[in-house]
């Protein structure tokens, strides 16, 4: 008995079609690797991953560890009571960053030229709890650092395009 193929005489293109299914198998890995990225934050869109805390004396700061460029993000910091409340920000840190908002605004800014820095007055009870709402304005690898109380702290963040 012949073989169904050979009776309609169809032509089989059967090392294109397993080509085929082989990139499609990969695209479908692609994708499910990127969906994992997204749900993990490696995106700079939230997850588990996507930011990162840094800690000096008892000082904290929750910065992103991704971020888009040119999209609002934020860096939350709690201030440790102490005499003198105050964060520091080197100057490289305004070729990279647009800050839009400071909550509490600071008392007091002291413009240097290798930094600046914002003291929010004294507290020798309660730790002052800083939001930074800042813009990145260049993709890439950013290397940073605050100082938290006067204790410095590097961070690093990657802008994606």
């Amino acid at each position: 008995m012949a073989d169904a193929r050979d009776s309609l005489q169809m032509k089989e293109h059967r090392s294109f079609q397993e080509t085929f299914w082989r990139v499609e198998r990969f695209a479908w890995v692609f994708f499910a690797l990127i969906l994992v990225a997204v749900t993990l934050g490696l995106t700079g869109s939230g997850g588990p991953l996507s930011r990162s805390t840094l800690v000096a004396d008892r000082s904290v700061a929750n910065v992103p560890r991704f971020s888009r460029w040119e999209a609002p993000d934020e860096i939350r910091i709690t201030l440790a009571p102490s005499n003198d409340q105050n964060l520091t920000l080197a100057a490289a840190f305004f070729s990279k960053f647009q800050i839009e908002t400071m909550q509490p605004p600071p008392a007091r800014t002291e413009p240097g030229p290798s930094s600046t820095v914002y003291h929010f007055g004294s507290s020798q009870t309660d730790p002052l709890l800083v939001s930074i709402n800042l813009r990145p304005l260049h993709p890439g690898q950013v290397a940073y650092t605050l100082g938290l109380n006067g204790n410095p702290v590097s961070a690093e963040t990657f802008v994606w395009p």
